[in-house]
């Protein structure tokens, strides 16, 4: 069904066409004096200059909140940024206007676009404010038990993984490190020459390697101890 609606600026305007249309045998219901539109019906809103805030313009919501086909016909202004992805009537084009109506009811007819109207903005807002207060609420409730030591790392079974990680890694890298410690620098000579020994290790065990020679030759001193001489003799 074909539901036409439109401003009383716009009314001679939307009668002139409401005319033509009926004169050819097109059934058009005027929502302007009253009525209600269906999921089912074709809007075709007059849009003029009082658009903004208007009964058209709720008309034009409606239909976008319910999925229905609109055909806008533009009386002078430019086409709204909601409904500017739709097909719209520059005037008193019947013929472009008739097109439009006869795609709009054909089997054929694309989805509708489903567009951020004010109810559906609401919508979200709602949605988004009943997930936020849960969320809030254990995060708060979290913080508060982490900082009164209520809520802590169960110690035994942190431990037991942290063991398991270790000794699965010294098995990996035991056989590799104890072949590298048998080359490990024991003079000045050999740690010169090091850097060069250390690239033979493969790349998981070089850290472990060069951390093994760093803390040996900190405790077993390699270099030869210098004598600082007395002042003044």
């Amino acid at each position: 069904m074909l539901k036409m609606i439109y401003n009383a600026a716009d009314s001679d305007f939307a009668r002139r066409l409401l005319n033509e249309l009926r004169a050819d045998g097109t059934q058009v219901d005027d929502l302007t004096g009253g009525g209600a539109q269906s999921k089912g019906d074709v809007l075709i809103p007059v849009i003029g200059a009082d658009y903004k805030g208007s009964s058209v313009e709720n008309a034009v919501f409606e239909a976008l909140d319910n999925g229905q086909q609109i055909v806008p016909v533009l009386n002078g202004v430019e086409q709204p940024k909601l409904i500017d992805h739709l097909d719209a009537v520059a005037g008193a084009d019947t013929a472009t206007l008739k097109a439009l109506i006869a795609r709009a009811q054909s089997p054929e007819a694309s989805i509708p676009l489903k567009v951020l109207t004010p109810r559906t903005r609401r919508a979200n807002n709602q949605t988004a404010f009943l997930i936020a207060i849960p969320v809030i609420i254990m995060l708060l409730v979290g913080l508060i038990g982490i900082g009164s030591g209520a809520i802590r790392r169960p110690e035994d079974e942190y431990n037991a993984v942290e063991t398991e990680i270790v000794l699965t890694r010294d098995a990996l890298i035991a056989p590799e490190l104890a072949t590298m410690e048998a080359v490990l620098p024991n003079n000045p000579e050999e740690a010169f020459v090091y850097p060069a020994t250390l690239l033979a290790a493969s790349t998981p065990v070089r850290p472990f390697v060069a951390l093994t020679a760093t803390a040996r030759a900190e405790t077993t001193p390699i270099y030869p101890a210098t004598v600082t001489p007395t002042p003044g003799s």
